[in-house]
């Protein structure tokens, strides 16, 4: 899918007077957005800084700078000896993104890319993080080097792929103006969140012991949060108004992926934590 300026940034013969200076089309700032994430491609990072910098600046100003936050890892809480951070780092460069379609948005300078990136599938290993939670809460140095923590670093590094698919909204930046996209800011994030799903394990082992209503463990913890809450405030009735909630809640979430559906649920649980 790469256009040949994107082959070029990715080529070892270019020189710094051979990244592109202009605008960069839609295809070509996808996947410039996705090298600097992926691979830390500083070809990459300095097209689509000086592609973004087309844009008015009094409009949006600084816009080129988000391009150096782009690559997580050079975050100071990723900086660290920790096995599975390590695992993370050893698998990350490996990650592929590839562009599936794309829909109009009934604006031409609005456009939705939904693409898929390959990570590890690391899911064989819940039943060990269920049994060895406690060792994967603590910080110390000394939980660094718990087996659990240091088995699951192993799972991570040897994992085969599994797809993530998603979505991402580009945009351009003023009339006429260079693409953009917020959307993939968070790539670095999401993709982390796929290789340490501990959240989302949490979640689903929390839910285990309350009554499943949407099998989404973020939103069967939200209504069981309601109804709880509602059994304190509203004894007479406690069920109205979380039955109302609950139907509202399935219909919205009945037309996600199960990746959105989570995030919308989390949210709102969040939001609505009593």
């Amino acid at each position: 899918m790469l256009k040949p300026i994107i082959t070029g940034l990715l080529g070892t013969s270019l020189s710094a007077t051979d990244v592109p200076m202009g605008e960069l089309s839609l295809e070509e700032t996808f996947d410039a957005y996705v090298l600097v994430v992926t691979q830390d491609d500083e070809r990459a990072r300095t097209a689509l800084r000086k592609s973004l910098q087309t844009a008015n600046q009094h409009a949006f100003p600084g816009i080129g700078d988000a391009v150096d936050v782009l690559y997580i890892h050079q975050w100071p809480a990723l900086e660290s000896n920790d096995p599975i951070v390590m695992a993370v780092k050893a698998r990350w460069h490996s990650i592929r993104c590839e562009e599936v379609e794309r829909a109009d948005s009934g604006s031409p300078d609005r456009v939705t890319i939904r693409y898929h990136c390959g990570v590890p599938d690391v899911s064989s290993f819940f039943a060990t993080y269920r049994e060895h939670r406690e060792q994967f809460v603590a910080v110390d140095a000394v939980a660094s080097i718990q087996p659990a923590k240091m088995a699951f670093a192993q799972v991570l590094t040897q994992a085969p792929n599994s797809t993530f698919d998603t979505t991402a909204e580009f945009f351009r930046a003023g009339e006429g103006g260079p693409w953009a996209s917020i959307d993939m800011m968070f790539l670095g994030l999401a993709l982390l969140q796929k290789m340490l799903p501990f959240r989302e394990w949490n979640e689903r082992i929390e839910a285990e012991s309350i009554t499943a209503r949407t099998g989404i463990p973020a939103c069967d913890l939200l209504l069981d949060a309601r109804l709880k809450a509602a059994r304190i405030h509203e004894p007479v009735d406690p069920s109205s108004d979380d039955a109302t909630f609950q139907n509202v809640l399935e219909e919205t979430v009945s037309g996600m992926g199960p990746d959105e559906a989570r995030s919308h649920c989390r949210a709102l649980q969040e939001h609505h934590r009593p």
